[in-house]
């Protein structure tokens, strides 16, 4: 190698490629867009957990109603049992004797020959 090759070399090799200002401006630079993307990361992380929260807590009440609806249900099906069985034929007699009805032999009915009684 010539003598001026190597010197040539040896002041690129000490030479800094960018100013030092300009080296402290970009590590600036990485050090905001660190914090920014950071800062991201963390308001996306909330959002999943309030996301995520809201769908366990409509789980849990999804799941509260159904098993009212259940009972709910039941309930019905008891209550229409009661209807039918106080409704039966051996029911109301019961209740006739109980009462002490009588069984109506003629049965008359009013005629009404004038006009309807009411007139609006």
């Amino acid at each position: 190698m010539s003598h001026s090759f190597a010197l040539v070399l040896k002041r690129f090799q000490k030479a800094p490629l960018i100013s030092a200002r300009a080296g402290e401006q970009l590590e600036e630079r990485w050090r905001t867009l660190n914090l920014i993307l950071f800062l991201t990361l963390v308001a996306f992380g909330l959002g999943y957990l309030i996301h995520i929260n809201a769908l366990a807590t409509r789980g849990y009440t999804l799941r509260d109603y159904q098993k009212k609806k259940v009972l709910i249900q039941k309930e019905n099906e008891k209550l229409q049992l009661q209807m039918i069985e106080s409704q039966s034929l051996g029911t109301v007699q019961k209740k006739i004797e109980t009462m002490q009805l009588v069984k109506s032999d003629s049965v008359g009915y009013l005629k009404n020959k004038q006009a309807p009684v009411a007139i609006r």
